[in-house]
């Protein structure tokens, strides 16, 4: 029978977004219809308060992984083992209820656990790991709050950058530990099982820079990794190993770059398993980036032992998929992968993660798995929705990833492009669209955070083309990220050059329009490559007015001219500590133009840029700043600030932008 109006007997509270609902129609829970570019959330509208008679439920929960990034609502981990269950005729109904969500922390999850228990759900499904780096650490950060700062500033007194990293690892296990407690309370008397993450260690990239050295040691520290690449691009790993040596001999061991360095030299000298050793040992660097950077989600090695310790303290299931997914890895080029990026799954990997879910349930249930219904749930993925997927993890790639080398980056991108067209050819006119729509900066002109439309009418139609098309693109995408992504840009263009199709209009590059690059990221290279309060928003506002360049290169994107350009720059380096050069380089694809001088007031600096240096599609234009310097330690400075809890910057800043323009003529 329905449930009635008076069938609970105290308050009904949320779960998640679902709202509880009593009217004659009985008691549920709704949640509200998406927006045109859809939500974080499954869309499944309406939640019953009881289940089916007869019927099993399963409470799903978790981050992106556990959401289907990319392929979702089509194909998610929760959909997937709801067709591998239903498939067993012995189990009787089932009804797995998709609660996980893309940017979920713990505090959600576990609230949303303790909600849901209002379904009386038989099992808790649980898949989380990948934000803890991310999303439970600005407390403890330079930029956090004055506790936060003060925490750091202790921590560097008590034993330098390497005390600093391991106490803010300590700091996200304590707090997943605290979480994982909670849930344990809330969960009690219903089974759970605990699905541990895994992340592509050949894929994940996020080149952090260095923080602050005594004397040249940032100079040093820098020109090593600028060898090390080089000798990665020649294909010489002896050089590239030394100058990772070098780099760990400054760094103390705490940057994720100089890990990234040593498994690629590795990988060169046909020494695997010290690549892996290295790949593993650059996810247990990225705490100490975590306090100034943004970076890829991920989920280190420690986190994922707290996590099987969880399980074995609180008497879960564990299904883990480092050592499942070990077993399953990839032996040639041509197999399918079990990522689309650096932790999201591909349907190969959801399917295997899952079907070992299944078993345990099944196993647990008495209704142990037959070949006969593996058979019957053989994984059919819609070719369209396979290449939507592919697209999304390409623009992951261009916008997200920062690898080492340029070429990297570029491979990665071309190999999912590609597999997107294998998958559906028309999948190219979708990528065209979008690459078309970054060269006019259609999204931000269009559509801001603050005020997304729900009347198609005020979308340009590409856009909603792109939304209600065959490939229905919303923003996990990348569709309306702020960033034109030209790496990209450069992909499709040489995919469609090749295939003998037109190639992109970059006129739009040059039509009127607020000529200021730096009041706008779209400029930007690789825009996450800045400290937190430059990156995001708080409070509906950037931290400051101009560009801060934490790399010792700062690269923008230009479309091709026939005729010289005017080069104005407003522009100051740091006064703190003396620049080590009186100019600042610049550069057009690589050729060397009339630099600028630096100085540490702010003044307006122009140069030419010739016409010879530019090619016909897109263009770099980078900035080469002279390094700071400073003769003793600036650790101690740094300590004393952040005791008074001050807000500073751990990681030198090279230059700055207040304002930078290009003209024709």
């Amino acid at each position: 029978m329905p449930d009635t109006p008076s069938t609970p007997t105290k308050p009904l509270e949320p779960i998640s977004i679902w709202a509880p609902v009593v009217d004659s129609g009985g008691v549920r829970f709704e949640r509200p219809a998406p927006g045109i570019f859809a939500d974080h959330y499954a869309p499944r509208r309406s939640l019953a308060l009881r289940a089916q008679p007869d019927q099993r439920r399963i409470v799903f929960l978790g981050e992106s992984a556990a959401a289907g990034y990319l392929y979702a609502p089509y194909l998610t981990p929760a959909l997937r083992l709801q067709e591998l269950l239903s498939a067993t005729p012995v189990l009787g109904p089932v009804d797995v209820i998709d609660l996980a969500r893309t940017n979920e922390t713990l505090s959600g999850l576990v609230t949303t656990a303790r909600s849901s228990r209002q379904l009386r759900p038989d099992l808790f499904v649980v898949f989380t790991g990948n934000n803890w780096g991310l999303l439970e650490t600005q407390d403890f950060s330079a930029y956090g709050p004055p506790a936060g700062r003060q925490a750091v500033g202790e921590s560097l007194a008590a034993g330098g950058w390497s005390q600093l990293a391991r106490n803010g690892a300590q700091h996200t296990l304590r707090h997943a530990a605290e979480a994982l407690d909670r849930l344990a309370r809330d969960a009690a008397g219903t089974p759970l099982i605990l699905v541990i993450p895994e992340v592509d260690r050949q894929h994940w990239e996020v080149r952090q820079p260095v923080p602050w050295l005594p004397g040249h040691g940032v100079a040093e520290w820098y020109r090593a990794l600028a060898r090390g690449e080089r000798a990665l691009g020649d294909g010489d790993g002896r050089s590239a190993l030394a100058a990772a040596h070098q780099m760990l001999t400054l760094d103390e061991g705490v940057v994720a770059t100089t890990y990234r360095l040593l498994g690629r030299a590795w990988c060169l000298l046909d020494r695997l398993d010290r690549a892996e050793d290295a790949c593993q040992a650059a996810l247990e660097a990225s705490p100490l980036a975590t306090t100034g950077f943004l970076g890829s989600p991920r989920i280190t090695p420690a986190e994922q032992e707290l996590l099987r310790r969880a399980g074995a303290e609180h008497g879960w299931e564990v299904v883990d998929l480092p050592a499942l997914f070990a077993h399953h890895q990839p032996t040639t080029p041509e197999a399918p992968r079990l990522f689309l990026d650096y932790c999201h799954l591909s349907a190969e990997g959801v399917d295997l993660a899952m079907s070992s879910v299944a078993a345990r349930i099944m196993a647990r249930w008495e209704a142990p798995q037959t070949s006969g219904t593996q058979r019957a749930t053989a994984l059919d993925v819609d070719p369209v929705v396979e290449a939507r997927a592919c697209i999304g993890a390409a623009v992951h790639a261009a916008h997200r990833a920062l690898p080492l080398a340029r070429t990297d980056a570029h491979r990665e991108i071309a190999a999912w492009c590609q597999a997107a067209i294998a998958a559906d050819p028309s999948a190219l006119a979708t990528l065209r669209t979008l690459a078309q729509l970054r060269l006019e900066s259609v999204p931000p002109a269009t559509v801001t955070s603050e005020s997304r439309p729900q009347d198609h009418s005020l979308l340009d139609p590409r856009i909603l083309a792109l939304l209600e098309g065959a490939h229905s693109l919303t923003p996990q995408h990348g569709l309306l990220w702020e960033g034109l992504d030209g790496q990209l840009i450069e992909v499709v263009e040489h995919l469609l050059v090749t295939r003998g199709e037109p190639g992109l209009d970059y006129s739009p590059l040059w039509e009127p329009r607020p000529g200021n690059r730096v009041e706008n990221r779209w400029w930007l290279e690789s825009p996450l490559e800045q400290l937190y309060p430059d990156a995001l928003d708080r409070d509906g506002q950037r931290r400051h007015a101009h560009f801060r360049a934490a790399w010792p290169r700062t690269t923008f994107w230009l479309g091709p001219s026939e005729c010289d350009l005017l080069l104005r720059a407003t522009v100051r380096t740091p006064g703190r500590y003396p620049a080590t050069s009186p100019s600042i380089g610049v550069a057009v694809n690589g050729v060397e133009q009339d630099p600028i001088r630096s100085s540490p007031t702010w003044r307006e600096r122009t140069t030419r840029l010739r016409a010879t240096d530019f090619g016909p599609g897109l263009n770099r234009l980078t900035l080469t700043w002279p390094f700071p310097q400073a003769e003793e330690s600036p650790i101690d400075e740094l300590i004393q600030s952040l005791r008074q809890g001050e807000e500073v910057d751990l990681f030198p800043i090279f230059g700055e932008l207040h304002a930078l323009s290009v003209h024709r003529g």
